[in-house]
């Protein structure tokens, strides 16, 4: 019996599979940004570790005759693409040979006048499609699992709010801040939980949220309102504080 698997013995062997249509290539090792989730801002290639990290256009076609008949080309990678100076002659040369052109871009050296481009204020923000600043709400969200101890799993959501929700947000905080710093002031020596307890912070048990206590400790520690004469004791005003609240009243 013959199988159907058996090969032609007047086909050559084929040794290698053949080569993919679809390439990707990396233009720029480089990026003009450092986003703080991008892995770009470990690598040491371009200014100021080395020359610029771009690839040589005659490199580019080269490998791209090595491929073959590709049918889709993307010029992506960790670097920003539109860096390269000849970037777009990477696209005409490719598109002529009727190959799809694609790439990931950060759109900030993009503009409708030549020679100018986007502005960006600061690019260690998470940023939205505008590139301005986004930012964002933590919530708690059960899985409906539950731990060993038999206590609630739950993760933790990041949700986007408006211009007008951060801003309350910022009220809320700094309204916090002046009511822990004249507790401190009046009532030296309380613990986080009397704080809490006495602003009536208190969760959903009836327990005091101490955590917002510390959050505040820690913003009038940065701002040098308060100040803690050794580790373990008490918080005390500094001038700056006193000068603070005698501003209020």
């Amino acid at each position: 019996m013959t199988s159907e698997l058996a090969r032609d013995p007047s086909q050559p062997l084929a040794m290698a599979p053949p080569l993919p249509r679809y390439l990707q290539i990396e233009p720029v090792g480089q990026c003009n940004l450092r986003c703080r989730m991008c892995a770009i801002q470990f690598r040491q290639d371009g200014p100021p570790h080395g020359p610029l990290a771009f690839m040589p256009f005659d490199d580019f076609k080269r490998l791209v005759l090595e491929f073959g008949d590709i049918e889709e080309l993307q010029l992506q990678g960790l670097g920003e693409p539109t860096m390269h100076p000849r970037f777009f002659d990477m696209v005409a040369w490719a598109s002529a040979r009727g190959i799809r052109v694609s790439t990931n871009s950060n759109l900030t050296l993009w503009s409708d006048v030549l020679g100018e481009s986007t502005y960006l204020h600061w690019h260690g923000k998470i940023r939205g499609p505008d590139f301005a600043g986004l930012t964002y709400k933590l919530r708690e969200v059960g899985v409906g699992l539950k731990d060993r101890r038999d206590n609630d799993i739950k993760t933790i959501v990041a949700q986007p709010i408006d211009e007008n929700e951060a801003a309350n947000q910022v009220k809320q905080r700094l309204a916090n801040e002046d009511v822990i710093l004249k507790q401190i002031r009046d009532h030296p020596g309380r613990s986080l939980s009397q704080m809490a307890r006495d602003a009536g912070w208190m969760n959903e048990a009836g327990e005091p949220n101490k955590w917002i206590s510390q959050r505040c400790i820690d913003a009038l520690k940065a701002d040098k309102l308060i100040s803690q004469p050794r580790r373990g004791a008490g918080w005390k005003l500094t001038p700056a504080g006193i000068a603070y609240l005698d501003a209020q009243t």
